[in-house]
């Protein structure tokens, strides 16, 4: 064979290679922006028995605080590193005053309460855990009197190991407590040409989206300027009615299901005390999900997705539309992100 043929074949083989991956032989996508991370050594090294370590820390003038985590969750990663790292005020502040467990949702340590044993997967079960890192924290009788669901700032994380160490629970919500003396606004509420001017959120034609801000909200700006603003997330965000609901304003407003009360009022009703919250609402007016923490890119697009598809028809919970749906994208080649804005 000469040279001159030699290179045609290639040539030819080139062409097929690429003919291929463009009908779809390409190859699978990857996860991508997942973290690695170490849980500190100063947390408590426990027999994992709830009941116990909340007695203890009580004895002791603290509260117990369990820490719920998976391998490789970019929140957790995120969480310990911005609050928890040697230095940090919010780690110098939780060793005073808390005592420190951790729970892997997966793992299969012993964990005991209220007599019953079980592995720290049933665990995560039976305290109805569906995010990562999720934070409970135990009064003395081991009873949860303050749940965190998914990331917090450094901000709002203080807020709330403040709500807790003080006792503030005994006589408030945490959402009273969040805005009781907010005398310097943290952020002003920012407008969208996606977001309905109607008041009465009984009417619409497409599933519902509330949006539940306030000035006080530490995590609003980074939802508009990192989410918000992406293009497909916008697109399918237009399959939706977008509401914002301003948490602390006393305007009328008229709820999915047709009463008439305000818009604090609504908010206080919807009992979520994480801002930016969302909380979808099908056409009926009953709520199908929401969204208590900071989501990436991937995680916020795919959460409206599954709204706008009808996914809690097709599927039996939400994970389950998660895991069919990361298959497919990277069986189509694409990668999925899991990585976290700064």
């Amino acid at each position: 064979m000469n040279a001159h043929n030699f290179l045609s074949l290639q040539r030819l083989f080139a062409v097929i290679a690429l003919f291929t991956v463009t009908i779809g032989g390409h190859a699978d996508g990857r996860i991508i922006g997942t973290k690695n991370y170490d849980i500190p050594n100063w947390f408590k090294d426990s027999f994992l028995d709830i009941n116990e370590d909340s007695a203890e820390a009580a004895l002791a003038g603290r509260h117990l605080l369990v820490f719920f985590h998976l391998k490789d969750c970019p929140y957790c990663a995120k969480m310990l590193e911005d609050s928890f790292a040697d230095g940090a005020a919010n780690q110098i502040f939780s060793r005073s005053h808390f005592d420190i467990v951790d729970i892997n949702i997966r793992g299969a340590r012993e964990v005991t309460i209220n007599g019953n044993t079980m592995t720290e997967k049933k665990y995560a079960r039976y305290a109805n855990v569906q995010y990562t890192p999720t934070l409970l924290f135990m009064a003395a009788n081991g009873n949860t009197v303050l749940e965190i669901n998914g990331y917090r700032s450094p901000p709002a994380l203080r807020q709330a190991l403040e709500y807790v160490h003080n006792g503030a629970y005994k006589t408030m919500s945490y959402n009273d407590y969040r805005v009781r003396d907010t005398s310097e606004p943290v952020y002003h509420l920012r407008d969208d040409p996606l977001f309905t001017k109607n008041d009465d959120l009984s009417v619409r034609h497409h599933p519902l989206m509330v949006l539940v801000e306030d000035n006080n909200c530490h995590g609003c700006n980074w939802l508009h300027d990192n989410i918000l603003n992406l293009v497909d997330v916008r697109e399918q965000m237009q399959q939706l009615t977008v509401a914002r609901v301003d948490a602390l304003s006393d305007a009328p407003l008229i709820t999915p299901s047709g009463k008439k009360t305000t818009a604090r009022q609504f908010a206080a009703d919807l009992n979520l005390h994480y801002r930016p919250g969302v909380v979808f609402f099908d056409e009926m007016g009953a709520e199908i999900f929401r969204i208590t923490g900071l989501l990436n890119h991937y995680h916020f697009r795919e959460a409206v997705r599954y709204v706008t598809i009808g996914g809690r028809k097709a599927y039996p919970t939400y994970s389950a539309y998660l895991r069919e749906r990361r298959r497919e994208l990277l069986e189509a080649g694409e990668n999925v992100d899991y990585s976290i804005p700064n």
